[in-house]
């Protein structure tokens, strides 16, 4: 019998809320899981964002080497809007599909338009509103969409409008997207002879950002999900499958905001100008999330897509300020930036000596940023500190981890520390490092609490382990064999590790040089 494995996604849940709702009774089915299974802190990526931590979840690398380190990248000195076209490295969807495997991962939030793989995937938060091509195979789309009822990717454009005044109109958005979406991985999961099941929850996202002091919202999402987790769990039961479940990134409370940009402009660091077309799109109340409900639908997204060089231009200047001082940065004579909610960029003419001293001169600074005499940087890095690979000049050159209480905005603003906003909604939570990790089924240990932290990218090592196919060399995730019972094959197998067709040739030809009726090269 074949292994199988559910991965069980659920977007910026963080152990302090989900070990609360367990014990207070609304998560009975995350209650027996974590009686019967494995429980660890799963470490998020630098930056803790949507785009480079899922990605590393699925890819097993570090976001220095997929190239997606967050919703906005540096490609050649400029900052463009990230697309998963720029991605570096293969899912493990796509490594499985090689093989013969079928997967199914319904909401995709990195991906946009879907992967072609072996099985079904429907996309997520990157998917453009209004566009049909949110899944592969696309012969499914009206299946899918009559299963549910209408298929949605993400809540309906109106949902942070609804978030100020209409919170229980709000809530319903998130609970209909959650359900349309659990309906879906269900459908295909009866239909599809699968080996790996991918469910990924992100309105416990959508929800900790906008609803994050609300606890019976809260309280009551959780327990949602965890009715949809008691439903995958009797997939798993007839399956004989493992399950694991783990989060992007956690979430904490955020009560103020440092404005980055406002801060760089006022050390020195950065220069703004005037901007007519974000005054124009301001004053006349084009939000980022209208623009691109409005381009779905004319129908445009896919001539939208081709323009992208032009298009991030117009979302970037498109994000209202309200109140806040409307500007612009000049990006050229700027010596630093924030384009990412926890990273600054140096400019890319510095070089060598001048550019650390720049760096170094900013994080000095930042250190001694107080709020009411308290500091509010709990630790910076340098980018080559947490990224390595190929790709890492993609990512900003200094992280922040501000403490809990404490956010970074990227809007220019009058004040240095306001409330944190997004769409006019104030936002009351904000991503952590530390996201949940936890595992269960036939080959896993029971009631174990791993006394060691884990990475996002060993996830997809473990799975692949899981599935026996070999760990592709490039990989920064290591397989964690210690959820394995010791009977199970899993702990005893060895770690295989990919070989490039390359160093194969190689090993063919020596040990063809050994053998006795081997034909010799003709010399001369």
């Amino acid at each position: 019998m074949k292994k199988k494995t559910i991965l069980f996604g659920i977007d910026g849940a963080p152990w302090h809320l989900v070990d609360r709702f367990v014990e207070q009774g609304a998560m009975p089915n995350m209650k027996k899981f974590l009686l019967e299974g494995v429980k660890a802190t799963l470490l998020s990526t630098f930056p803790t964002e949507t785009m480079a931590a899922w990605t590393s979840i699925f890819t097993g690398v570090n976001p220095g080497k997929h190239g997606m380190p967050d919703f906005r990248l540096r490609l050649n000195g400029k900052i463009e809007i990230a697309q998963s076209r720029f991605r570096q490295a293969e899912t493990i969807w796509q490594i499985m599909s090689k093989r013969g495997m079928k997967s199914i991962l319904i909401n995709d939030p990195v991906t946009y338009p879907p992967n072609a793989i072996n099985g079904v995937v429907t996309t997520g938060l990157m998917t453009p509103p209004n566009v049909k091509n949110f899944i592969y195979p696309p012969e499914l789309r009206e299946e899918v969409d009559k299963v549910v009822g209408g298929y949605m990717c993400e809540p309906p454009s109106t949902f942070y409008e609804k978030a100020i005044n209409a919170k229980p109109e709000a809530y319903a958005m998130l609970e209909e997207v959650a359900s349309k979406q659990a309906e879906s991985a269900l459908h295909f999961a009866k239909k599809i002879d699968w080996d790996v099941l991918a469910p990924i929850f992100t309105t416990s996202d959508r929800l900790m950002h906008v609803f994050y002091t609300d606890y019976d919202y809260l309280k009551k999402h959780f327990s949602l999900i965890d009715g949809y987790l008691g439903q995958f769990l009797e997939i798993a039961h007839r399956e004989n499958a493992n399950v694991l479940i783990a989060s992007d990134h956690g979430f904490g409370p955020i009560e103020k905001a440092l404005y980055i940009n406002t801060w760089l402009a006022s050390e020195g660091f950065q220069i703004v100008k005037r901007s007519a077309m974000r005054s124009m799109m301001t004053s006349s109340g084009l939000t980022v999330y209208k623009l691109m409900e409005i381009i779905g639908k004319l129908r445009l997204s896919g001539v939208a897509l081709k323009i992208y060089r032009i298009s991030p231009k117009m979302i970037k200047e498109a994000i209202p300020l309200g109140s806040y001082e409307e500007g612009q940065t000049d990006y050229d004579n700027s010596k630093a930036f924030s384009t990412a909610y926890h990273g600054i960029y140096i400019n890319s003419n510095l070089k060598g000596e001048e550019f650390e001293k720049v760096r170094d001169a900013i994080m000095a600074k930042l250190y001694e940023v107080t709020y009411d005499g308290i500091k509010i940087v709990e630790k910076l890095y340098k980018r080559e500190e947490v990224l390595w690979g190929a790709q890492s000049e993609r990512a900003p050159d200094i992280f922040i981890v501000t403490k809990i209480g404490y956010g970074i905005s990227t809007h220019l603003n009058r004040k240095m520390f306001d409330k944190l906003q997004n769409h006019g909604v104030i936002i009351s939570g904000s991503h952590r490092l530390e996201g949940i990790f936890a595992a269960s089924g036939p080959d896993i240990k029971k009631g174990l609490v791993l006394g060691r932290d884990l990475n996002g990218w060993d996830v997809a090592s473990t799975i692949l382990h899981m599935h026996s196919v070999p760990i592709p060399s490039q990989m920064d995730g290591k397989v964690i064999k210690e959820i394995f019972t010791e009977n199970s094959e899993l702990a005893a197998r060895t770690v295989a590790q990919e070989v490039s067709s390359e160093s194969l040739r190689i090993k063919e030809r020596l040990r063809s040089l050994k053998r006795p009726d081997a034909p010799r090269e003709r010399s001369g």
